[in-house]
């Protein structure tokens, strides 16, 4: 019995995706100062809020975290399948020997378990949330309205104090009652450590009030003793994880969140399962790949390679592509002294009959490698009227056409083959089967213009294929801040524009160094 556990790439982004738009509820829900129970309404238009500077910088790291902690929680499911495959490999569940009289096949056990595991810790868009991912859910929701109530409240000015509030019902932790009714100043550092939620699933909230509001009422004392300010907490039994205020420090889920990173590698693991999942291991051998090119091949396109031809799919030298203009100029001196034109080159290399494969290759290619020193290659397979299969692949470095290699001899395929096993699938549009379909479209986000365009945190680029949050703690500031990588690919390198609450930063990478541009956590990917 074999198990193969992955980091599934989608499962994260609909996990943090799930989450990030529980939190825009909440903090919309804050913004309003509502402070009855919170019911999510799917029909709420939560994406169409204009939000001040500091709400923006605030919402930018949750939306950061949001995808952080779906991260966290994958892994986590990971290690959960991994002991279960190994408790049914040893015979430790009991269930796997018999349920009655019927014998359970081991490997069916395991996906009755897996399945029971994935909506604890997972959304996949079809069962209900539960376990660790519903009371992070609910957690990220009451953090979110609470941490927008309390930047409302401190930009009102009027406020001069809290009141914590319990529900006063039969599910009210007795602990938490020891601080229902209390008055604390507003300026009171309590707020720091008491500020709700006070645990899992906790229902509790506060009541600003001013001045006015406060005449009568016993106000407790900020000038207590520290020891006096470790008795309230601790009647309250709030946890170290729960010690916080998401309104002051910008997080939800603050330094408990920091040392799962670190307990996990988290960053690291990531990176090396998103880059797995974009490489080609899955497809064994050349025979997959060959029968990936021939399930997956167009008509053969036979087009005469004259100048009237070029110029009419190429005017002025310029191919469109998948990824935008190249340009059919050739770069090295010798050639260029020898060819003169790409048409001429490609007359002179005998590839006359492979001319009319140059744009169809471009413009929808069935893959597009990133090789590791950073040019790029299209890929597409061709079918004859005869029924023979050609691929044609194509190398691009700097947005230049460089090389065109049209075959069908198996040693060729080989070579290609290896060429795409060592590189980097950036585009994979393949639909032979889903074992070896492993693109990462994020078409659902890509038509809804995507969380960061949808929320209105901060406007990105126009066109983007890839987005990375990186989230740190500014020991100077003590908040926690987010580095949001909008990345988007060009036959030149990639754009990335770097947006860190209302700064906006741009540069231009060469493609091998598009690694460097990934940081922290994934939040959104887009095939171009």
């Amino acid at each position: 019995m074999d198990f193969e556990v992955t980091t599934n790439i989608e499962l994260i982004l609909s996990t943090g995706e799930y989450l990030f738009k529980g939190i825009l509820y909440g903090f919309d829900k804050g913004r309003k100062k509502d402070p009855a129970p919170m019911k999510l309404d799917s029909t709420s238009n939560i994406y169409s809020k204009k939000y001040t500077g500091a709400e923006k910088k605030m919402l930018q790291n949750f939306m950061a975290e949001s995808f952080t902690v779906a991260g966290v929680l994958n892994f986590r499911m990971q290690e959960k399948l991994k002991q279960l495959a190994a408790d049914i490999l040893k015979g430790k569940t009991g269930e796997q020997v018999s349920r009655g009289e019927e014998k359970v096949d081991p490997n069916k056990l395991f996906v009755e378990r897996a399945k029971e595991l994935l909506h604890q810790y997972q959304y996949d868009g079809k069962m209900p949330p539960d376990g660790h991912l519903k009371a992070n859910f609910n957690t990220a929701v009451s953090s979110a309205y609470h941490g927008s109530l309390w930047q409302k409240t401190q930009d009102a000015g009027i406020y001069s104090a809290l009141q914590y509030k319990t529900r006063k019902d039969s599910k009210v932790r007795d602990s938490h009652r020891s601080l229902d009714d209390k008055i604390f100043y507003i300026a009171d550092p309590i707020w720091k450590t008491i500020y709700p939620p006070n645990g899992w699933n906790c229902r509790c909230y506060t009541t600003p009030l001013t001045v006015t509001e406060i005449v009568g009422k016993q106000v407790e004392d900020s000038q207590r003793n520290p020891e006096a300010e470790k008795t309230i907490v601790k009647d309250a039994k709030i946890s170290k994880e729960f010690a916080r205020n998401s309104g002051m420090t910008n997080s939800i889920w603050n330094d408990g969140l920091d040392n799962e990173i670190k307990a996990l590698g988290l960053y690291a693991a990531f990176k090396d399962s998103f880059l797995n999942e974009r490489s080609v291991e899955k497809i064994k051998s050349v025979k997959d790949f060959e029968k990936i090119l021939e399930d997956n091949a167009s008509p053969y396109r036979e087009m005469e390679a004259t100048i009237d031809n070029y110029e009419k799919d190429f005017p002025n030298g310029i191919a469109s592509s998948k990824l935008g203009p190249v340009t059919l100029r050739i770069v090295n001196i010798d050639e260029l002294n020898r060819y003169g034109t790409q048409l001429e080159k490609v007359i002179a290399k005998g590839r006359s009959k492979d001319f009319g494969l140059i744009k169809p290759t471009l413009d929808n290619p069935l893959m597009i490698i990133k090789e590791k020193g950073g040019t790029l290659l299209f890929v597409k397979s061709f079918k004859s009227k005869g029924g023979r299969i050609d691929f044609n692949s194509i190398v691009l470095d700097k947005g230049d056409f460089l090389e065109m290699i049209s075959n069908y001899e198996r040693d060729k395929v080989a070579k290609l083959f290896d060429k795409v096993r060592d590189g980097e699938v950036l585009v994979f549009l393949a639909s032979s089967s889903k074992e070896t379909d492993f693109s990462l479209r994020g078409t659902s986000r890509a038509q809804s213009g995507g969380l960061s365009n949808a929320s209105n945190i901060k406007k990105p680029p126009a066109k983007f294929n890839e987005v990375w949050a990186d989230r740190y703690y500014s020991s100077a500031e003590k908040v926690y801040k987010s580095k949001i990588n909008y990345i988007t690919y060009t036959p030149d390198g990639i754009e990335v524009a770097t947006i860190s609450g209302e700064d906006v930063k741009k540069k231009f990478l060469d493609w091998s160094e598009l690694d460097s541009a990934r940081k922290g956590m994934l939040i959104q990917l887009i095939s171009p």
